[in-house]
């Protein structure tokens, strides 16, 4: 679905969804910044659901010459696996 960014002082938030396995794996996930880049992200073993990771410098500019940051919101989702996808996570899950 379309992600919104709101602005907040010169700081942008940005949700995005991160797959729970990729997080649990300690992979990147991609972040859509407003000026039409993605950027990756590795997202802290142990983030939960609504976690805010700080981009420095990634913001607005204000006119004093501070930029803000790219706030990252996580957004998890559940990824569609498939059977040999849920087996093997089932062997991993159950210590087989």
């Amino acid at each position: 679905g379309s992600q919104t960014c709101a602005v907040q002082g010169i700081d942008l938030i940005v949700p995005f969804n991160a797959s729970a396995f990729d997080v649990a794996a300690g992979l990147k996930c991609k972040v859509n910044h407003p000026n039409g880049k993605s950027y990756e992200v590795a997202i802290p073993k142990g983030s939960q659901n609504g976690t805010a990771l700080r981009l420095p410098k990634m913001g607005l500019t204000h006119v004093n010459g501070a930029i803000g940051s790219l706030i990252a919101v996580v957004n998890y989702v559940i990824p569609e696996l498939s059977e040999e996808q849920q087996e093997a996570l089932k062997k991993l899950l159950k210590g087989a």
